[in-house]
């Protein structure tokens, strides 16, 4: 088996679920190939108090959300000069336990915007040639910590976060347009439902753990404007209704918005009478779903999963695009 480390940390959902998509996407393209480790960073190499972000990150939102925005703000300044990128892996992480679990793996992937240059500081430090890959998963604006030159490849979500990057000094070469990594069977579902021979409106009601099957019989998609969510719901080719969120998450709001697949609703009110108007009105729901792929990439994680086997070597199947 190849085993991979994921360089994440659970300070929020998306990491986590971003690299269980990709690590769905490598069994079912090279099914007993692959091993992942989730090694969590902050939680394993941080000295005190980073070391305790995965607790103190949903009390901190929870709380004061105001302060926890102008701290990303901030740490985004931060991290686009250089000392900002060679500062945080001297400053806050130990590089010693990331280097022993190197030692396991052929490849490291980055899902956090924190860890991009603190993984290229592990592997100088290991003098490790193992290939080193970014899978951005934030969406229309990505934080600069995610773009650090000494990656061998960024894997970005939006024709925006190339732009991005390209501002921030990375060649083009290492840059690949995929989408967000969503879960495989949300496209072979959305194949499904497209060939299937549906009559009138078809809702579900209540809660499932999986999230395919409740958007499987949704009409619209109410929630927060994060990556994951929109991703998905562009997949399933779903109108959305978003609302809430931090400042971070204004530009995917304007990523749907211009795209004509969803609107921003401001509170409860809002939310109600928009999906009111569209459940009133087929004409105007049909063409917001008609909008949706154009924000869709229903093949992401496959592509990034095909990125990753060809990084260490494994041969991808005809047709995958280089």
């Amino acid at each position: 088996m190849i085993r991979i480390g994921f360089l994440m940390s659970d300070t929020g959902g998306g990491h986590r679920a971003a690299g269980k998509a990709i690590e769905a996407a490598l069994h079912h393209r090279y099914p007993g190939t692959f091993a992942c480790e989730y090694f969590d960073v902050f939680r394993r190499c941080g000295l005190p108090p980073v070391k305790w972000a995965p607790e103190i990150y949903p009390r901190w939102v929870a709380r004061h959300q105001p302060s926890y925005d102008f701290f990303v703000a901030q740490m985004d300044r931060f991290f686009s000069t250089r000392i900002g990128r060679k500062g945080l892996p001297s400053w806050v992480l130990r590089k010693g336990p990331c280097v022993r679990a190197l030692r396991e793996w052929r490849g490291m992937v980055v899902l956090h915007a924190g860890f991009s240059g603190y993984a290229v500081a592990v592997r100088r430090a290991a003098r490790a040639r193992i290939p080193l890959l970014a899978v951005i998963t934030d969406m229309a604006s990505p934080h600069s910590g995610w773009y650090h030159p000494g990656l061998d490849r960024c894997l970005v979500p939006t024709p925006s976060a190339i732009e991005r990057a390209i501002a921030l000094g990375l060649p083009p070469d290492k840059l690949r347009l995929v989408g967000h990594p969503a879960h495989p069977k949300f496209a072979l579902l959305a194949a499904r439902l497209r060939a299937a021979p549906w009559k009138g409106l078809v809702h579900v009601y209540g809660f499932v753990t999986n999230m395919e099957l409740l958007m499987r019989g949704a009409d619209i998609v109410v929630g927060k404007p994060g990556p994951g969510v929109i991703a998905e719901a562009a997949i399933m080719g779903l109108p959305m209704v978003l609302t809430g969120g931090m400042v971070n998450g204004l530009a995917n709001v304007r990523f749907v918005t211009d795209a004509g697949a969803g609107v921003y609703a401001k509170g409860p009110e809002e939310v109600r009478a928009v999906v009111a108007r569209w459940l009133s009105s087929p004409d105007e729901l049909a063409r917001r779903r008609e909008n949706t792929p154009k924000i869709a990439y229903p093949n992401a994680s496959l592509d990034i999963a095909d990125e990753i086997a060809r990084a260490v070597g494994v041969a991808v199947p005809r047709g995958a695009q280089p």
